[in-house]
């Protein structure tokens, strides 16, 4: 059936419309923007092929694929220009990668325990088929945690956008080797350097060309060029991932850079231009990166077939991995974290990146059991879970009490505004005494002393 291209454009622009009062409800109710999402595009396939309108399964799948590589980039790149790095925040960034590298593994190696005992295929296999659900989507997490504490916001932005990092690079080496040996290791840290001279090399070009050109149009040319070096990364099996962090975090703690550049050089990057670029660069990326997000989650439940959850394995399975998520990110954070753990035990969602490798795993290794049905429902039930926490604890926070000032100079999350408050407090008590020793001492001043107290 021949479908006008208004109709098209009128569709994608009421689907934008959508999700920004989506993403409204989500910011107040804390319920996450991306089963809403889900929702509209499994609504919206019945009304089509109600009208004649099919979308055959191998087109929709080339769709998922292009629209999540994108998104990935985008997402991971807003998240990073977010991130600062200061000596406060070394100790969150390393406690942050701790958690990703190490639930992210204890995660996939007891899933894929789980997948062999019910499978009996070789473990290797198992630990493919599992990576994808270990993984926690720092597409959902960011937006989810805005109304959270900020050293919580802070962890939860770090750990997600780590593993998704982490989890990408896990995924191509076990992918990549038969074998795991001492030569697979050899050739892991061997790519680690590369990329490490990739994203150094491509961070200061960008930088620069980001203040020596002055088209209006060069924030998305900074975005092709990032997607092209991400390409061909991937195409070579390298985890080009980590050059977009890279990017975003380096150009967002500009002023580190700014003092460590020596005399000479810092003529060729016009540093004080990069403030007014970056917070441009914010604004773009952010857009971008939710509308790429929206027909992404949308295409993702148009494509859904509910069929596949008839199937029994689908719910004991996925209902194993779920109780295996929940119970290392529980051990884990019980031991690790001093304050309370709540809700970050449940914010652990799954969502894009999930997609992303699962439709990734070779056709040699995919396990025919583990289908589009089990992802489907283990990333709804993990957004479920990371909404009742975040409801719960939205309930829980009345105000400003006794104990979140204590946690706030305790954690050093609002240093500034105590110090005003403090200092407030210091000037009012300086104007009580002067005020004082007015009512006690009445003499007549001499004018240099007027002139004093003026100054004062």
């Amino acid at each position: 059936m021949h479908l006008d291209p208004y109709y098209i454009v009128m569709g994608i622009a009421i689907l934008v419309v959508f999700s920004y009062v989506f993403d409204w409800v989500a910011k107040r109710t804390n319920f996450p923007s991306i089963l809403l999402l889900l929702g509209v595009g499994i609504i919206l396939r019945p009304i089509m092929s109600g009208n004649g309108i099919e979308v055959p399964e191998a087109d929709l799948n080339q769709y998922l694929s292009v629209f999540g590589i994108i998104g990935l980039i985008m997402i991971v790149l807003e998240g990073s220009l977010d991130l600062e790095i200061n000596r406060k925040k070394m100790k969150l960034v390393g406690s942050s990668f701790l958690s990703a590298l190490v639930i992210l593994l204890a995660t996939a190696f007891l899933i894929a325990g789980i997948i062999y005992g019910l499978t009996k295929e070789s473990f290797l296999i198992c630990l493919v088929n599992a990576i994808p659900f270990s993984v926690v989507s720092s597409a959902i997490t960011i937006p989810s945690v805005v109304n959270l504490s900020r050293h919580k916001k802070e962890f939860l932005t770090y750990e997600s956008t780590f593993s998704d990092i982490l989890g990408i690079m896990f995924f191509n080496f076990i992918v990549i080797n038969e074998v795991i040996d001492i030569h697979a290791f050899t050739g892991f840290f061997g790519e680690l350097v590369i990329l490490l001279l990739i994203s150094i090399l491509s961070t200061v070009a960008l930088m620069y060309f980001m203040t020596a050109i002055k088209a209006h149009h060069k924030f998305f040319m900074i975005f092709a060029i990032l997607m092209i070096i991400y390409s061909i990364g991937k195409m070579a099996h390298l985890s080009t991932l980590v050059l977009i962090m890279f990017f975003g975090v380096v150009l967002n703690n500009y002023r580190i850079l700014d003092r460590l550049t020596p005399g000479k050089l810092r003529k060729i990057f016009d540093f004080p231009a990069l403030d007014v670029e970056l917070k441009f660069l914010k604004s773009v990326t952010a857009e971008v990166a939710f509308l790429i997000r929206t027909m992404f989650f949308v295409i993702f439940g148009f494509s859904f077939d509910f069929a596949l959850l008839a199937d029994n394995s689908v719910w004991i399975i996925g209902t194993l991995i779920i109780i295996a998520m929940l119970g290392i990110r529980f051990v884990y954070l019980k031991f690790t974290v001093k304050s309370s753990i709540f809700p970050e035990i449940f914010i652990a969602p799954r969502g894009l990146i999930t997609i992303l490798l699962f439709f990734s795993i070779p056709a040699g290794k995919m396990i025919s059991g583990l289908g589009q049905g089990l992802l489907f429902y283990v990333i709804i039930l993990s957004n479920i879970l990371m909404m009742i926490g975040l409801m719960v604890s939205k309930k829980q926070d009345n105000g400003l009490s006794i104990s979140s000032i204590e946690e706030a100079r305790n954690e050093n999350i609002n240093e500034d505004v105590l110090n005003d408050i403090n200092k407030a407090i210091e000037e009012e008590d300086s104007r009580i005494d002067l005020s004082e020793d007015n009512t006690i001492e009445p003499e007549t001043e001499s004018p240099d002393e007027e002139e004093k107290d003026d100054q004062i």
